[in-house]
């Protein structure tokens, strides 16, 4: 009777399990694979064998944990587009210009030799009003003529020289108006007894000469010969103090005439490039650079004038 009492516990035990592992398979058990994913297993009635569902976790700036499926990537909706690889034919890499180097772009996208333009000569930039080659020629030019004419003076000075009267020059009327010649058109220039003698090709004309000679602030006083009417005696004054501090003030007025020139030739150009900055037809930096360049050469030049002044003036006191 006990062994009958004891087999019969057995079989409902056995029953009680297959019972508890029947209703434990239809519950979802949960196993912690990684710490960012989820194994569950989940059963279902058209077959006996689990499933397994991966399920990834992350974590987001909003949310401490999220989940998504990594099946539903299978389903990507978003277009893809076409793009050209390294070997087609409208690529073809970076190519080396006279620039430097070229971004992998075709040739229609790179930039023409005309975008890189940064001369502002009035050739390359039709409406820029400024032009440096125009302005430092009119300083070269008014240095060239205080040269001419501070030699000439202190040359002569105090010695008969027919290079003195080269600067000479007559008024003459030409209708309603009146225009000035050379006294070489005129007459020649020689020298006799120390002082300059003045022949004019034409005996009417030596009033004319007389008078250009007279105004032309050489200090000279021209003197008619009798028996000669087409001859002017110049006599050459010998230097003294006097007539060397009056030199001085003639080349003091002469220099200070071409530095008035040179400051004018800057005015005209800080002008221009103003109107070209106002115009957008160039920026302000290049406009600065610009005013920068001719800041330079009016230094240059007036700094020319300077040592000459300089050294005609020591040449003079030294006669």
């Amino acid at each position: 009777m006990l062994l009958g009492l004891r087999s019969s516990v057995a079989r409902t035990s056995a029953v009680a399990g297959l019972a508890s592992t029947s209703h434990s398979s239809r519950m979802i058990s949960t196993a912690v694979l990684a710490p960012r994913h989820t194994l569950s297993v989940r059963s279902t009635r058209q077959s006996n064998l689990p499933t397994l569902s991966l399920q990834a976790r992350f974590k987001s700036k909003r949310s401490s944990a999220q989940y998504f499926d990594l099946n539903a990537a299978e389903a990507d909706d978003v277009p893809v587009m076409k793009t050209k690889g390294k070997g087609s034919k409208g690529n073809r890499g970076a190519q080396p210009t006279s620039r430097g180097a070229r971004s992998k772009r075709s040739d229609a996208d790179q930039p023409s030799d005309a975008d890189y333009r940064t001369s502002t000569r009035n050739q390359d930039l039709p409406d820029e009003a400024f032009d440096f080659d125009a302005i430092s020629s009119h300083m070269s030019r008014a240095v060239e003529r205080c040269r001419s004419t501070t030699s000439s003076l202190v040359g002569s000075f105090g010695r008969a020289d027919p290079a003195l009267l080269d600067n000479v020059k007559l008024e003459l009327a030409s209708g309603t108006s009146k225009t000035l010649h050379p006294l070489r058109e005129f007459a020649t220039v020689g020298v006799r007894d120390s002082a300059l003698i003045v022949t004019a090709f034409d005996p009417e004309m030596i009033k004319h000469i007389e008078r250009a000679i007279y105004t032309s602030q050489l200090n000279l006083t021209p003197q008619t010969q009798s028996g000669d009417e087409n001859v002017l005696r110049v006599a050459i004054p010998q230097p003294t103090t006097e007539s060397r501090q009056a030199m001085v003030k003639d080349l003091t007025r002469i220099c200070e005439n071409a530095r008035v020139s040179i400051r004018d030739a800057r005015h005209k150009a800080q002008k221009q490039i103003k109107s070209d900055i106002d115009r957008k037809v160039v920026g302000k930096s290049e406009g600065d650079k610009e005013s920068k360049k001719v800041e330079a050469e009016t230094k240059k030049w007036s700094t020319q004038v300077d040592q000459l002044f300089e050294k005609m003036k020591q040449s003079l006191l030294a006669a």
